[in-house]
This record gives structure tokens, C-alpha cells and sequence, in this order.
């Protein structure tokens, strides 16, 4: 259904077409009760706040001589705009910012050329579209993925290396980590090894504890080993991930890894497709990690998501 626009001209409100621009606008169900000259109100079903989302004009009349415009305007409305979202118009025709005008406070237009007697200037100040309600990527974040997992980011080896070393990736923000690792190596069968890293070092003390865990066909072994790294061996595949809990947090840290291999020895993980547990005794807050090698090289990449929870 059509609606009627109104234009209050300092006395009552008027009904007038879209082709006389006026602001601010107010799209209500009612009149608003303290209007300014040169409002306008769009009779609508409800109420829409829309005063940070429109144009603003302002009209100046001059009385000549002058080379700056502030204050009032023709209709009572107090010169504002945002510096570089403006236009200027003089007579109806555009004027070029910072030739024919200056623009750099917000509440005044300087470096006019002198106006002659009823010359009229126009300015459209363009305001910030401000929507009401709305939510923030973090907001959104804990609306869509409560306990949820979020990428932090993966990193490429961009070719066979020794060892891969990733800085800033845990944070406060979580307390949770899954690394998954999709990796090819220049030596079968070998050992993978994990440090817990901060500021760009890596912790080499011999306070990595993990439970090693052989078997065979007739019998399982297990001891509990406390070395400089957490340490695996890789047995014909390339694709693992592993869980860690409070790395940043100035707590022990907990690991747990997720194996699988296709050979019939079981490899110190764990036996065949079980996770295993591992603890850092040491309460530090780390943000970072290495990986490398016993043997070869690695080559391929290694992806870090985070825990909403």
C-alpha cells in the first residue's frame, strides 16, 4: 500500500513528493511530536529508526561577501558532516573538495570564493549507516558454533623441511585445540615429535610425559616415559590429528593423539585406531608449537582449530 511522505515547514506538517529532498527522514506511524524545519516523515506501518542511516542537506543563502558557511542553515539545521563524505553545490553546480572548498572540521565549508548576494550553497553530508541490533563476528561466533569448532589456520611446509614451527596460535580465546596433520615424509616408518613452544622457543625440557604403549600379536606392554618432546612413530600413513587442552592457559597441558596404521606392529601412540593420553607437568603458557621428523623430512600441511565453548 502507497504511503504519503509529509515535509514539516516549521508550522504544520505537509504532504509533498519524493522530488523535494529533505532530512532527516522518518519512516513512523505517527507524527513525530518535535520536529525541526525541514524534516520529513513517511507515514509507515511501524516505526524504523533510520536517523544514522541518510543523507543530510543543508541550504545556505547568502548575503554576499562570504568565503565560509557554518552554523545554521536556511531552515534552522545546524551544519554537521564527516570530512570527505560531503558535496558541496553552489548555484547547482558541483564545486571540487579541496580546490573550490575545504572540508576538514565538520561543521564548517572554508576557502570559498566570495559569494555574491542570494547565491545559494547546498551541501549533502552523507552520515555512517549505523544498523541498529546487530551483532559482532564474535557474537555471531558463539550464536552459530557453541561448541563448534573454529579455524585458526593452516600452514603449508611449502616443501620438505626438517621441522615445522607455528607461532600465535593459542590463545585465551580458547581452551581446546584440535592440530591436524596431513603429512608426507622422505623416511617410512619414522618418528614424529611435538613441542609445546612460547614467544618462539621451543620447551626442550624433559617434562613431556606419555605413556608408551607396544604390542604384538601375544602380548601388551606398557611404561610410562618422560622425555624433551612427545614422540610417535609413523607407520605408512601421513594423516593423524591430536587434541591438546590448556597450552596457553599457566596449567599442565594435556595431549591427546588419534592414530591409526596399516602395519601389523602397533606404533608408541597406541594400538590401532586408540587415542592416548600425555601430559606437559610444567603450568606455562604456551602459544605455539614444533613438529619434526626423527628421520627425513616432512612435506605437506598442518591445519589448528579452536573450541567455541
Amino acid at each position: 500500500m502507497a504511503k504519503p511522505m509529509y515535509y514539516w515547514n516549521g508550522t504544520a506538517w505537509e504532504a509533498v513528493g519524493p522530488e523535494v529532498p529533505q532530512s532527516p527522514i522518518a519512516y513512523q506511524a505517527s507524527a513525530p511530536s518535535t520536529p525541526s524545519t525541514g524534516d520529513l516523515w513517511i507515514d509507515s506501518d511501524q516505526d524504523l529508526d533510520t536517523y544514522q542511516r541518510q543523507l543530510v542537506r543543508y541550504k545556505f543563502i547568502a548575503s554576499g561577501g562570504e568565503t565560509s558557511l557554518s552554523g545554521a542553515d536556511a531552515n534552522g539545521a545546524t551544519l554537521s558532516y564527516t570530512p570527505g563524505a560531503e558535496q558541496v553545490y553552489l548555484n547547482g553546480a558541483l564545486l571540487v573538495r579541496g580546490s573550490d572548498y575545504v572540508a576538514t572540521d565538520g561543521t564548517s565549508i572554508t576557502s570559498l570564493a566570495a559569494l555574491s548576494v542570494n547565491d545559494v550553497v547546498e551541501i549533502f553530508a552523507y552520515v555512517a549507516f549505523n544498523v541498529a541490533n546487530t551483532y559482532t563476528q564474535s557474537q555471531v561466533d558463539g550464536l552459530v558454533a557453541p561448541m563448534g569448532l573454529v579455524h585458526i589456520g593452516t600452514t603449508n611446509t611449502s616443501g620438505a623441511v626438517s621441522s615445522v614451527s607455528i607461532d600465535d596460535v593459542f590463545s585465551a580465546d580458547y581452551v581446546q585445540y584440535k592440530i591436524i596433520f596431513d603429512l608426507d615424509y622422505s623416511t617410512t616408518h619414522t618418528g614424529l615429535s611435538f613441542r609445546l613452544r612460547a614467544s618462539g622457543t621451543d620447551n626442550t625440557g624433559s617434562n613431556y610425559v606419555r605413556q608408551l604403549i607396544t604390542a604384538n600379536s601375544t602380548s601388551l606392554n606398557s611404561s610410562r616415559i618422560t622425555s624433551t618432546s612427545w614422540a610417535a612413530t609413523v607407520r605408512d600413513i601421513g594423516g593423524f590429528n591430536l587434541e591438546i587442552f590448556n597450552p596457553f592457559a599457566t596449567k599442565q597441558t594435556l595431549l591427546e593423539v588419534n592414530t591409526a596404521s596399516t602395519s601389523s606392529t602397533i606404533g608408541d601412540f597406541g594400538l590401532q585406531n586408540q587415542p592416548e593420553f600425555m601430559l606437559h607437568k610444567n603450568a606455562i603458557s604456551y602459544d605455539g608449537f614444533t613438529v619434526f621428523p626423527q628421520a627425513g623430512t616432512i612435506d605437506g600441511k598442518i591445519s589448528v582449530l579452536g573450541y567455541k565453548i
